[in-house]
């Protein structure tokens, strides 16, 4: 990718390309395994909201102002998308479908620029839903937090009083892989 933009950023010195400043960090949501052809990359001007709290438990101590607090650990990221479907007022800019070969070409240029229909983006997003297992998340900002899989919770598609502009909110959860060590009881007894 080509720099347009010389001007050192803050974080440890990486330098801001002209494409992340237009659009921002791309979020990419893919299935694995038999669902890896499933995937959807978000419009341009997605909004994205992480939250989480701390696992903590609060004992009162009697004639003492406060409590005594014990940290357990880190509640998963809650996180919320919103974005806005928008009828693609340019689509002359993609290459003609019809064209040889020209069709893949198409609907990748037309993914990769956020630039789809509203029934095609809804689609592809019914198809990430489907997925009952956890879907990859290919972000910059949230793999940076550690957030590396996501599991949707919620899927929501609000009346819109006009065809050409549809705002759909998302809710999910962040994903963790665990390792279980099993170990086999030396008291006699079945496990």
């Amino acid at each position: 990718m080509i720099n347009a933009n010389p001007i050192k950023s803050l974080d440890g010195g990486r330098i801001i390309d002209a494409f992340e400043t237009l659009w921002g960090d791309p979020l990419i949501l893919k299935g694995e395994g038999t669902d890896a052809w499933r995937s959807f990359r978000f419009p341009p001007g997605t909004r994205i909201r992480l939250a989480t709290q701390r696992i903590m438990s609060r004992t009162r101590v009697p004639d003492r102002n406060g409590s005594i607090k014990e940290m357990s650990g880190y509640d998963d990221f809650s996180v919320d998308i919103d974005l806005d479907l928008v009828l693609p007022a340019y689509s002359d800019l993609l290459p003609n479908p019809e064209g040889p070969g020209l069709a893949e070409t198409a609907d990748s240029v037309a993914d990769y620029l956020g630039i789809q229909s509203i029934v095609d983006a809804l689609i592809k997003l019914k198809n990430i839903w489907q997925i009952e297992s956890r879907l990859v998340v290919d972000n910059e900002r949230m793999n940076a937090l550690g957030i590396e899989y996501l599991v949707l919770e919620r899927f929501t598609i609000p009346d819109n009083p006009t065809y050409s502009h549809q705002p759909v909110q998302i809710t999910a959860y962040s994903d963790t892989d665990y390792e279980l060590l099993l170990t086999e009881s030396k008291t006699g007894g079945t496990p």
